[in-house]
């Protein structure tokens, strides 16, 4: 892929790739390359010489968000935005502008200033794409932005604890029973009942990572009044026991420590 001066590009599945001045060049590992720290999160790195200087800006990006997984599957391995894109070029350059002003010039409080900023580059990116025809034929992506299954979506996603039943949310979804369950799983390319449990476990997994509650308190917040039905609808979503994950949990901030 050429990439232009001002270009952005997101690689969305981690994969490893070579930045090469043509096609014609060999690429030097990244970890041979010479590297100055400028804190415990970022540094700068200088290679080459003798030809036309070319600045990169780059990062990594870890979405922790329990809707991420979902979102990830339904994104394509890279999101190139051009600086030509209509769409892009006021938000682009000027926030890639910024980032390079502050990496450049380490005032207090720059690091702050670049995460953010670095976030606002993820979410334009992403944005970007769903709103290109491709993106919002896909899957969730066409849910979301259909007027009746969208409605529904909402609230599954913020009142996942509620008792839904297919019935409640095809009224919510202003629709009978039968076409809400049709016109759904057509979308989502699953039933109404298999999404919930979905998100509900997802929510589930990001509580036993990042917090220290109860299993059954995690149980009860998502609407399980079974702690045993809540165990194997985990377990059939991630294959392991809530306390597995816990457990693993707990040994990556004891080893961190």
């Amino acid at each position: 892929m050429a990439l232009a001066q001002g270009d952005f590009l997101l690689l969305t599945a981690g994969k490893a790739h070579e930045v090469l001045r043509d096609p014609n060049c060999t690429a030097t590992p990244l970890d041979q390359l010479p590297v100055e720290p400028v804190s415990e999160v970022y540094e700068t790195l200088s290679f080459g010489g003798g030809g036309e200087t070319t600045q990169l800006m780059y990062g990594v990006m870890r979405p922790d968000h329990a809707a991420s997984s979902i979102l990830m599957a339904l994104l394509p391995d890279q999101l190139h935005i051009s600086r030509w894109s209509q769409s892009s070029t006021a938000w682009l350059q000027g926030t890639m502008q910024f980032i390079a002003d502050e990496a450049q010039e380490q005032r207090p409080g720059g690091e702050m200033v670049i995460t953010r900023l670095a976030d606002v580059l993820v979410i334009e990116a992403i944005r970007t794409w769903l709103n290109t025809r491709g993106g919002a034929e896909s899957g969730c992506v066409g849910a979301v932005r259909d007027p009746q299954i969208g409605r529904e979506l909402v609230q599954i996603h913020q009142c996942p604890d509620k008792d839904w039943s297919v019935h409640s949310l095809a009224q919510v979804a202003g629709m009978s029973r039968s076409a809400f369950s049709a016109k759904f799983t057509n979308l989502i390319d699953m039933s109404v009942k298999r999404y919930l449990t979905m998100w509900r476990m997802h929510l589930a997994r990001d509580h036993l990572l990042r917090t220290t509650q109860p299993i059954s308190a995690i149980a009860a917040e998502l609407g399980y009044s079974s702690e045993p039905t809540f165990h194997r609808a985990f377990k059939r979503v991630f294959g392991i026991p809530p306390g597995a994950v816990r457990r693993h949990a707990d040994r990556q901030e004891m080893d961190a420590n």
